[in-house]
């Protein structure tokens, strides 16, 4: 394919088990929003929501998207101000819980 020709890799793009998680609270629901409206920013792309598309803009009232419904997350954000001042917060908090997940004990090697 395009992307792995240009990126010199091979395989499907996604690969590995795909994991889902139950959203059973208005916290975790926040978290979630941002972080797949903001992944790209988290590893270190800044201007390629030109081409890799989120629903971001639209959140931020940037852009409109007539099949988009936004209420929900902007309400539990307490607004489009809090969402633009909040977001980028919620999706690093789950950027370090994954990388926590990853790495448990950074230091572990120092112990020994």
């Amino acid at each position: 394919s395009y992307f792995n020709e240009k990126n010199s890799r091979e395989g499907t793009l996604f690969q590995g088990v795909y994991k889902r998680a139950h959203v059973d609270s208005d916290t975790k629901l926040l978290h979630l929003a941002a972080y797949v409206n903001l992944n790209y920013t988290v590893h270190g792309f800044r201007n390629i929501h030109e081409v890799y598309k989120t629903s971001h803009v639209v959140y931020e009232g940037k852009k409109d998207c007539d099949f988009l419904e936004t209420s929900m997350i902007l309400d539990q954000f307490e607004g489009r101000s809090g969402y633009i001042k909040n977001a980028p917060r919620h999706c690093r908090y789950i950027f370090e819980q994954r990388a926590a997940e990853k790495n448990p004990n950074p230091n572990a090697d120092l112990l020994e």
